[in-house]
């Protein structure tokens, strides 16, 4: 299927850290703080768009307003016991970010969700070592796909993304990888700053 994602002036990244090939290490996330109205006014963010909540973490671009319903706000759901992620992303979570944004005014007809106008958000979540992508949209409304590390998302994600390829064999850090990577991207794309978060897997809550 063709990838028809919009690109918003921001700049996301994840990687996996380093094991060995018959593990999987856990994801490390990175987030600038650039917002913006169309290409002519950009500011800082005096919030990270990157959080870990409930042992999930969440960034978020797009629309900032929709990102902070999902990212900052919908209350996540513990994983119950024995149910498979996939599941738990796909039924719970899913319901659970519907719910909330209905309650927050965004409602279609019959009180089924509706998103406003052109918004859009893409929030890339990360569990147990799995990663996914949750777009919000007025057409599709919320569709998900599982995808892996490294990936990078936003105007500057592709940057970061080339940034991170080349570093993956040298002796850095997941932190300064990211931290070169999203710093590439701000100087290359007028979308991204240098005002960087940087959250892995096996860091404690953000709230």
């Amino acid at each position: 299927m063709k990838n028809n994602r919009i690109l918003s002036n921001t700049c996301l990244a994840v990687i996996r850290e380093k094991l060995d090939k018959k593990r999987r290490g856990e994801l490390v996330f990175a987030a600038d703080r650039r917002i913006s109205w169309g290409s002519s006014q950009f500011q800082k963010l005096v919030y990270p768009k990157v959080k870990k909540r409930n042992g999930i973490i969440l960034a978020g671009t797009g629309d900032s307003y929709l990102c902070d319903l999902i990212v900052q706000l919908t209350p996540i759901p513990d994983l119950p016991p024995r149910m498979k992620v996939f599941n738990y992303i796909h039924e719970v979570l899913r319901r659970t970010i519907e719910s909330n944004l209905i309650d927050n005014g965004m409602k279609g007809e019959k009180d089924g969700l509706g998103i406003p106008g052109k918004m859009y958000a893409a929030i890339l979540v990360g569990i147990q070592k799995e990663l996914y992508e949750i777009n919000v949209d007025e057409r599709y409304g919320i569709v998900i796909n599982q995808i892996d590390a490294p990936y990078g998302h936003g105007c500057g994600g592709d940057y970061a993304l080339g940034s991170l390829k080349t570093t993956e064999n040298l002796n850095m850090s997941s932190e300064d990888r990211l931290t070169v990577a999203l710093n590439v991207a701000s100087e290359l794309s007028a979308g991204c700053d240098n005002k960087i978060d940087i959250i892995r897997e096996s860091d404690e809550d953000s709230e």
